[in-house]
């Protein structure tokens, strides 16, 4: 099995990811993309329009008394979940297409802040995809010393951007457990190690 389908049977066998989050590779860049978490939706007031990420649950539709048809499902992060709601008329027409179970999905609109709950009003919603630069750095295979160095700042600094390694006229891309986050922090302690203008961003 491979890590995603691994996840999706622990959160079916018990409720609840053991190896991981889904959305670990992709959370700065989700972040970047976002203004709101599950994590800092308190405090925040009735009415607030939010742009948050994440995995679809539980999507299921609803016939209203007059026959229309709407939507409730449940956005999960990394570090919560929270209700979305999909009223009948313009917004079930355009966003209930893209309201999958484990579609990785952004969504715009209002809270609705009640006693024990908070919900989002959804109005527009659009499937999440990478905004990414691929970090390539060129290796010298004889310095097993700064190769481990460089190991180790890769998993200090993990993220959503693909690395290529260049080495001997060859490039080898990392798998996606070796993304990096690619700021100025991870570029700059790499040139450190390996000399400047051995890493760069395309």
């Amino acid at each position: 099995w491979d890590l995603k389908q691994k996840l999706k049977y622990e959160k079916e066998l018990l409720g609840l990811y053991i190896s991981g989050h889904p959305l670990a590779p992709i959370k700065d860049e989700l972040e970047k993309q976002t203004n709101a978490t599950t994590q800092n939706l308190e405090g925040r007031k009735d009415g607030d329009r939010v742009r948050i990420g994440g995995l679809i649950q539980n999507a299921r539709k609803f016939v209203t008394k007059s026959q229309k048809l709407m939507m409730f499902a449940v956005l999960e992060d990394m570090y919560g979940s929270v209700e979305l709601v999909l009223f009948p008329g313009k917004a079930f027409d355009t966003c209930s297409d893209f309201i999958r179970d484990d579609g990785c999905v952004i969504v715009e609109g209002p809270l609705r802040v009640e006693p024990n709950q908070i919900k989002v009003i959804v109005e527009a919603i659009r499937v999440f995809h990478m905004n990414t630069r691929t970090v390539n750095i060129e290796l010298d295979m004889e310095d097993t010393s700064k190769i481990e160095r460089i190991k180790g700042l890769i998993l200090e600094h993990r993220g959503s951007n693909p690395v290529v390694f260049h080495f001997n006229g060859q490039k080898i891309q990392s798998g996606q457990s070796h993304w990096v986050s690619g700021d100025e922090v991870f570029i700059r302690k790499v040139n450190e190690v390996m000399g400047h203008g051995r890493v760069w961003q395309s």
